[in-house]
């Protein structure tokens, strides 16, 4: 685990996997474009959460803003209205 860059990002880095958490405050624009200047983004806050059982260490990305739902799935995967 290491700190957070203000965009989340995962990579198997020497056999390991190396991970980044998304920021409280604004994001680093997601654009991949080779020599584009770095912008922010006011996408919603989020956070890493990191559970350990005892064995194994599961992390969860979630966003720091209540969203709405939950909303029940259908049998065949469309929202039910």
């Amino acid at each position: 685990m290491c700190g957070h860059l203000h965009r989340p990002i995962a990579r198997r880095w020497f056999g390991s996997l190396a991970m980044t958490a998304p920021s409280s405050a604004h994001q680093v624009t997601l654009d991949l474009r080779p020599g584009v200047s770095e912008t922010l983004s006011l996408e919603p806050a989020a956070f890493a959460l990191h559970l350990w059982d005892g064995e194994a260490l599961v992390t969860h990305i979630a966003a720091a803003a209540a969203a709405p739902g939950p909303y029940p799935f259908r049998s065949d995967g469309k929202l039910i209205e």
